[in-house]
């Protein structure tokens, strides 16, 4: 009987102390909610880093809250090299890796609204770029890479733009860059093409419209896209996807605008792109 009440008594204060825990947590995540939307990020930063660390789950929104509090909080310290910046900062990094490992979970509970880990692995490395005292380029393009190979057609426009814009950096550091810069060229202007089509809101697309033509001017200004390093690149490519309309209808745009016509590769993928489908610009190509 002993046993039976002592295990009654343990089961009732496991009960009590979750349902104070629980308690505590909706306290600290409406006390830090509401001093973030008054731009209180002093008095949000408590409370907040409380729910991430006893109830990480509790509500999705807590990460953006998290995010805006730590940004605010260096903004307002101009010394990236002191121990408190660091610490933010290195606090920031933890927040969005805690964010991306239970982004599976809040798929399952929100039908609508979770990025896809592969996008928010994009927007780390797109704060890394920003707020990072000393930013590895290496890293940041690894991470991005990553986030554009995975997330593609659903990148946000400006991971697409940070992408290629570290890409262009390496290949000024190292020409041994350059084949893959042209690469990530192609991916990054395709991915931001497919977000075109698919974006139903006017607003919305003119923005990616907008980060669409900063790709472009981007690797125009790279100082590496000459025509004799574009037939280099695409030659033997144009010969490995002469059966890809894709690929195909790429190449060509890009020499065309390159104003790299009289190229070996605008003419073969002219070629190709006809034979598959014969249409008036493949033509103009060909002839």
């Amino acid at each position: 009987m002993k046993i039976k009440t002592l295990v009654a008594v343990l089961l009732l204060s496991g009960g009590v102390t979750t349902t104070f825990a629980q308690s505590d947590c909706n306290a600290n995540s409406s006390i830090s909610h509401e001093a973030v939307r008054a731009g209180n990020f002093k008095d949000a930063y408590a409370p907040c880093m409380a729910v991430l660390k006893d109830c990480p789950t509790l509500r999705y929104y807590t990460f953006g809250d998290a995010q805006k509090i730590l940004i605010g909080l260096m903004k307002q310290n101009n010394d990236r090299n002191s121990a408190e910046y660091k610490k933010l900062f290195d606090e920031l990094m933890n927040v969005h890796d805690q964010k991306i490992k239970y982004l599976p979970e809040f798929s399952k509970k929100y039908k609508t609204g979770i990025p896809s880990p592969a996008s928010a692995l994009g927007t780390k490395a797109v704060d890394y770029l920003q707020y990072a005292p000393a930013p590895d380029l290496n890293q940041a393009y690894a991470w991005l890479k990553e986030s554009v190979d995975g997330a593609k057609g659903e990148s946000d426009g400006a991971v697409l733009h940070f992408f290629l814009d570290v890409s262009m950096q390496k290949v000024k550091a190292d020409t041994n860059h350059t084949d893959q810069f042209f690469q990530d060229y192609i991916d990054a202007s395709k991915y931001a093409d497919d977000a075109i089509a698919a974006e139903t809101k006017e607003a919305k697309k003119k923005n990616l419209q907008l980060i669409k033509d900063n790709l472009v001017a981007m690797f125009i200004n790279s100082g590496v896209a000459d025509c004799e390093s574009l037939q280099n690149i695409y030659g033997p490519k144009v010969e490995e996807n002469k059966t890809d309309s894709v690929f195909l209808k790429k190449a060509v745009a890009i020499l065309k605008m390159m104003k790299c016509n009289e190229n070996e590769a605008y003419f073969k993928a002219s070629e190709y792109l006809y034979n598959i489908n014969p249409t008036a610009d493949a033509a103009v190509g060909v002839a």
